[in-house]
């Protein structure tokens, strides 16, 4: 799981930065200031997601392919869930610092620096739209899990990921969101292994459509607020 984040996202985004940024650490905001408010918006935009995302993880197991493709794609699924199932056995607090440093922490460093800091920023140079550039880096990084039962609430944390870079500019913002989902989860899988908690994040669970929107509500507000801290912050800067 290390090699695979330093391999094939760290290193690449690394590189790409170097060769094709005048101040590669600086350019891609891993020295941006930040205050307090827009990191903790950048945390609750991803906290008021979690309905809208489950709306569309629910329609998205719904969807049904060509007979052989399907029956493919939802067995692959369940071998990725076996896996994800033997990394997160907890036994202890130790097990559990761990798998928030390899699971959560670590990819979210990789897959924002590549994903966000490193192929956004070139599509939305190649675009010349900053929608396209978000959007298509998105629909990628969805296509790069290879979960097609996950792909299209994976391709909307894509977008409010690449907002929340493309908005501040600090690559750290866009990491503590993308840390937070990810570590989310594993707390809850922890909390409910040892059992501190009933919710099983690991089932899939209907979510109503009316929560969805009022999701996306909370989210737009919530950017427009973020908007207004990270402008600025920026000005600061």
């Amino acid at each position: 799981q290390l090699l695979y984040s330093v391999i094939s996202f760290l290193l690449p985004a690394f590189v790409y930065s170097y060769l094709t940024e005048e101040r590669p650490l600086r350019d891609v905001g891993i020295y941006k200031k930040t205050s307090v408010s827009a990191a903790l918006l950048a945390v609750l935009i991803l906290l008021a997601s979690l309905p809208l995302v489950g709306v569309l993880a629910d329609w998205n197991q719904h969807i049904r392919f060509p007979a052989g493709l399907d029956a493919s794609i939802r067995e692959l699924q369940k071998q990725a869930e076996a896996m994800t199932r033997a990394f997160l056995r907890m036994p202890g607090i130790v097990s559990l610092v761990f798998n928030l440093f390899m699971i959560a922490l670590i990819p979210a460093i990789a897959e924002e620096w590549f994903f966000r800091a490193a192929l956004q920023r070139l599509l939305i140079r190649a675009t010349g739209a900053a929608w396209a550039g978000i959007g298509l880096s998105a629909v990628v990084f969805s296509l790069l899990h290879g979960e097609m039962l996950g792909f299209f609430p994976r391709i909307a944390l894509g977008v409010l990921l690449g907002l929340i870079y493309f908005l501040s500019g600090n690559l750290w913002l866009s990491v503590l969101a993308h840390f937070f989902n990810n570590g989310m989860q594993v707390l809850l899988v922890y909390l409910f292994q040892h059992h501190h908690i009933a919710y099983d994040v690991s089932k899939d669970q209907a979510v109503p459509w009316f929560s969805g929107l009022i999701s996306l509500g909370f989210v737009v507000a919530l950017f427009y607020l973020f908007r207004k801290f990270t402008a600025k912050d920026n000005a600061i800067s």
